[in-house]
């Protein structure tokens, strides 16, 4: 036993209490001896401990009655009363197994069921070397019943030996959960990123619109009389000028709105050419930058154009209009 395993269970034994977290279902019982029916399924997922001996899939579920077997040996029937009345014990064990929950026996104890979410990964952490045991403690600490306690910290617990089976299934199973409560980190750290951001973001989008809308009601195309030819003038040229830089400006803004909102899981990029890029906020600002630099500049080499103006100004009358959007989608979130 090593002297950092020691610790942790001591640490556990000292502040044990509470009841387990409300949002999983109560998972402590006694077996009752059910007469079984129908064809057994195995599943291979899941972990099931007996009298201190970690046992390996694959698991047998023994009809609907749903008594578990491990190892040949018998380990749970059914006990949750809803799933008796409903004719299926069966599948609330094999969903628990297939949910990869922790299943511990004792032979002079209750049968434990520990949640594969919270207390399942925290006693993996705990059984598996190189994690942070003191951390694993303190999360099957958390909301733990007497039960619990009784089940957990026997013997078995304190002699332990994992096998390489086990450190190889066990280490895949906390490689998943580590990647998920990773991803969980990054999405709370992008909503504190937006959250703050919002604010700026959204007086600079109301300058912009503020702007944008009476340049565009300054300058609303006007259509030549027929035969006319197009006049591009040094005033006209200003304008179209002016057009441009807001329709970059108003893009800049969208883009980094975009990136933000992304991360934060608070929205969904309908474009079918840049949704494959959420995930990554740098090829995704590149590839707007692009696509707005390959507009302008199509539109700017066009300038001599009427049909060129035209297109400018409905380009900056729709960016400031996804402006406007996303002033409302601030105030709404």
């Amino acid at each position: 036993m090593s002297r950092g395993r020691r610790a942790a269970i001591v640490f556990l034994g000292l502040l044990f209490a509470g009841r387990l977290n409300a949002s999983e279902p109560s998972l402590n019982h006694s077996p009752a001896p059910l007469r079984a029916h129908g064809p057994d399924e195995e599943v291979l997922t899941g972990f099931v401990f007996r009298d201190g001996v970690y046992l390996p899939p694959p698991y047998v579920v023994r009809g609907r009655d749903g008594v578990l077997l491990a190892g040949g040996l018998p380990i749970a029937a059914p006990w949750n009363p809803a799933a008796r009345r409903a004719g299926r014990p069966g599948d609330q064990l094999k969903g628990l197994l297939r949910a990869e929950a922790v299943f511990i026996a004792d032979s002079d104890r209750p049968l434990l069921v520990l949640p594969p979410r919270t207390a399942g990964v925290a006693l993996l952490r705990l059984l598996v070397p190189g994690h942070d045991r003191n951390a694993a403690a303190s999360d099957l600490l958390r909301g733990a019943t007497p039960e619990v306690r009784a089940g957990l910290w026997g013997e078995w617990l304190l002699k332990f030996e994992p096998s390489p089976e086990f450190l190889e299934r066990a280490g895949r199973r906390l490689e998943v959960e580590n990647k998920l409560e990773q991803a969980q980190a990054n999405r709370r750290a992008a909503r504190q990123r937006l959250a703050m951001a919002e604010f700026p973001l959204s007086l600079v989008a109301l300058l912009l619109t503020a702007v944008a809308a009476a340049h565009l009601l300054q300058n609303v195309p006007q259509k030549s009389a027929e035969g006319a030819g197009f006049n591009f003038s040094p005033g006209l040229a200003r304008v179209f000028k002016r057009t441009l830089l807001l329709v970059g400006l108003l893009a800049a803004l969208d883009a980094v709105w975009t990136v933000l909102a992304a991360q934060s899981g608070q929205m969904r990029e309908l474009n079918p050419f840049a949704a494959p890029l959420l995930g990554r906020p740098a090829a995704l600002l590149a590839f707007k930058a692009v696509l707005t630099f390959a507009a302008v500049g199509l539109l700017f080499a066009l300038r001599r154009h009427r049909a060129a103006h035209l297109a400018a100004w409905w380009v900056c009358f729709v960016t400031a209009a996804v402006a406007v959007r996303w002033v409302l989608f601030s105030t709404n979130s």
